[in-house]
């Protein structure tokens, strides 16, 4: 039985554009949807577009009924993916994310093929805690499937896998729905050499990072709070000058709270940035003073919506290009969800 895109029954995760309904597109890392049926498989099929740069196929992660997820290629072109087949007959869910980030490609859903004598039916409407993320490398899970940082491989959409990111597993942990605009290498402030590139406040307007006109419908999502994960770009090109960083940060959090008039906004440093990265252990510091400028500043305007989300360093192991192997974004989730309960009051998923 085939299913358009457009079916209402179709519960769509993350950043979807949903310009076109006969054909959603998928760029950011975590985008997918959510499908409940009654049957015994669903078959998608996938156009992926690769973008120019890096080498590899775009992944997919699909989990059924709540199990372990399977990774699935999606290489350029046309494809049908088996999202689930042979399953004992009755009521089924199943969570399909890109785990790859947005410079690897974008994919195209064209149709949902159900198993004969299945239906879609209503889906569950979502956990109610939201949470958006913004941020770079590390909360897209850039090497996070390797264990070595030597001999550097360089990105690898192999080795990268949202679900062994922070940012999911912090909604896993808190019950929360998470959305997650990351893109590996980008931060606040204009790269060296390639002033025109776009960075994070530009590419958080967007619904696909590669489009500048396929601007993201702000209403279609409202977090409770937003977390940016910010300094390991801007930091790794030198020290910033102290000003334009503050401007650009501050003119940031403004437009954030333009269209999130109530939601928190927490900041928080790149856990590659510590006591030995960049060189000479200056950049802890020089972070938690623009953040604490930032507060101030939003203080002034009677915003006590802005806050720093501090916790404590990892200590590694770090992987590929000096990125948080699994255990480690496992260790930087557990002490971003116990900050952001101490701030919220929210309890763990589990917990009673």
């Amino acid at each position: 039985m085939p299913v358009a895109p457009s079916d209402p029954d179709i519960r769509w995760l993350g950043r979807v554009d949903l310009s076109v309904s006969a054909s959603p597109r998928m760029a950011w890392s975590g985008s997918g949807f959510w499908l409940e049926f009654d049957g015994t498989g669903v078959v998608a099929t996938l156009e992926t577009f690769s973008q120019e740069g890096p080498a590899g196929v775009d992944r997919y992660s699909v989990r059924v009924d709540r199990g372990l997820p399977i990774q699935l290629d999606a290489p350029a072109g046309e494809q049908e993916l088996v999202l689930a087949t042979g399953l004992e007959p009755g009521r089924h869910v199943i969570e399909v994310r890109k785990t790859t980030e947005g410079m690897v490609g974008t994919g195209v859903l064209y149709a949902l093929t159900l198993e004969p004598h299945s239906r879609l039916r209503n889906p569950h409407p979502g956990l109610p805690r939201r949470i958006e993320v913004v941020g770079g490398t590390e909360a897209c899970g850039y090497g996070v499937r390797t264990t070595e940082r030597r001999p550097p491989t360089g990105f690898d959409p192999a080795h990268e896998d949202y679900l062994l990111a922070w940012p999911y597993l912090v909604g896993e942990s808190l019950a929360a729905q998470v959305q997650t605009v990351c893109y590996s290498g980008r931060g606040l402030l204009p790269a060296a050499g390639q002033p025109d590139l776009p960075q994070l406040p530009e590419l958080w307007r967007l619904s696909l990072p590669h489009e500048a006109d396929a601007v993201w419908d702000f209403d279609r999502y409202v977090p409770d709070l937003l977390v940016l994960q910010l300094g390991a770009q801007d930091l790794g090109q030198g020290r910033p000058s102290r000003r334009v960083f503050r401007a650009a940060l501050d003119r940031w959090i403004r437009s954030i709270r333009d269209v999130y008039p109530d939601a928190w906004i927490l900041l928080n440093a790149s856990p590659t940035v510590t006591a030995s990265w960049p060189e000479g252990g200056w950049g802890p510091d020089w972070l938690s003073e623009r953040f604490s400028e930032q507060l101030a500043l939003a203080d002034g305007r009677g915003d006590a919506r802005v806050q720093v989300l501090p916790i404590a360093p990892i200590a590694g192991p770090w992987g590929t290009d000096y990125q948080p192997t699994s255990s480690a974004q496992a260790a930087l989730a557990m002490r971003l969800s116990h900050a952001i309960q101490d701030l919220t009051g929210w309890v763990q998923a589990g917990a009673r």
